[in-house]
C-alpha cells in the first residue's frame, strides 16, 4: 500500500493495515490482542490506545516484536477466532483484556460497543470466567456493572464515564414524541430537571456513511428534531469531544439546564 493510500485512512483502518503488515512478516502465528483485536472485529476504543499493536502469547519467552505489546496470558482455543484472514481474541476475550489492561474509560467504550454490536451480558460474563483471575479484577467487575449496550458511540461512552465522575447517571436513549408523533431517541436524559444532552461528533455531519445527503442536509435535519425536543422538554444541550472527555468543561454544559454539579467541577 502506497503511503497516498496510508495517509487518506482512519486511524482505526491504518491500525488494521499495520496489523496485517506485521502478521505477513511473522515468522510464526500471532493472535492480536486487547486494542488490535478490537479494531479488527470492530469494536470502538479510544484512538489514544492505537499507538503500539497488541499480540498474545502464551508461552513466556516468545515476546520480542519491535514496536509490539506482547502479552503473555493463558488463552484457550476457544477464545481465538479469525477474522478477515487475522486470528483474533474473540470479542468477550477481548473486551476483557482491555478493561484489565486500560483505564476504567477504555473498557466502558470497549463493552459499550460489544453489547451495542450484539455481545450478549452473559457471553460477557462467561469469557471472564473463561480467563480466570486476573489482578485488576475490581476494575473488570466494574466496567462490567457499567457497561450499556444503549450507549450509541464512542463519544457517548466517554461522556458517560465522565459524567459518572460528577455524579450524573441519565436515562439512555430515551423516546420523545409530540402531537404530531415520535421525534426520536435522545442520546441522554436528565429526568430531575427533563432535559435533553446530546453528544456530537464531527462524523455525524461529515462521514458520508452517516451523513449520505451531506452535512447541510443533517444539520437541518438535527435543528427540526431539536426544536420538537425543546417544545417538549424544559432543557436541551449539546456537546462534543472535548467536554465529554473533560468534567471541568462538560459541567457548565450540564448547570445550564440546571443540573446540579459538585463545586470542584
Amino acid at each position: 500500500m502506497l503511503a497516498a493510500d496510508v495517509a487518506g485512512l482512519t486511524p482505526e483502518e491504518k491500525h488494521v493495515v499495520a496489523a496485517r503488515a506485521l502478521v505477513a512478516v511473522s515468522s510464526r502465528p500471532l493472535v492480536l490482542s486487547h486494542w488490535t483485536a478490537a479494531v479488527v472485529e470492530g469494536t470502538d476504543v479510544l484512538r489514544t490506545a492505537l499507538g503500539r499493536l497488541h499480540v498474545t502469547f502464551r508461552e513466556p519467552g516468545a515476546r520480542g516484536l519491535e514496536k509490539v505489546v506482547g502479552h503473555v496470558l493463558a488463552l484457550d482455543d476457544e477464545e481465538i477466532v479469525e477474522r478477515n484472514g487475522l486470528l483474533v481474541t474473540a470479542i468477550g476475550r477481548t473486551v476483557l483484556d482491555i478493561a484489565a489492561g486500560g483505564t476504567f474509560m477504555d473498557g466502558v467504550v470497549a463493552a459499550d460497543s460489544a453489547l451495542r454490536n450484539g455481545l450478549r451480558p452473559e457471553e460477557l460474563e462467561a469469557a471472564i470466567d473463561l480467563a480466570g483471575p486476573r489482578r485488576a479484577a475490581s476494575r473488570i467487575s466494574r466496567v462490567m456493572e457499567f457497561a450499556d449496550g444503549r450507549s450509541g458511540s464512542a463519544g457517548e461512552s466517554v461522556s458517560r464515564v465522565t459524567m459518572d465522575a460528577m455524579g450524573i447517571h441519565p436515562v439512555l436513549q430515551r423516546k420523545h414524541f409530540d402531537r404530531d408523533g415520535f421525534i426520536g431517541k435522545s442520546d441522554f436524559f436528565f429526568p430531575e430537571v427533563k432535559a435533553v444532552g446530546e453528544f456530537d461528533g464531527r462524523v455525524k455531519f461529515f462521514d458520508p456513511r452517516y451523513a449520505p445527503g451531506g452535512a447541510a442536509a443533517v444539520l437541518w435535519a438535527e435543528k427540526v428534531r431539536e426544536d420538537r425536543m425543546r417544545a417538549v422538554n424544559d432543557g436541551f444541550v449539546r456537546w462534543g469531544w472535548l467536554e465529554a472527555n473533560d468534567a471541568h468543561r462538560l459541567a457548565p454544559v450540564l448547570r445550564a439546564v440546571g443540573l446540579r454539579i459538585p463545586a470542584r467541577f
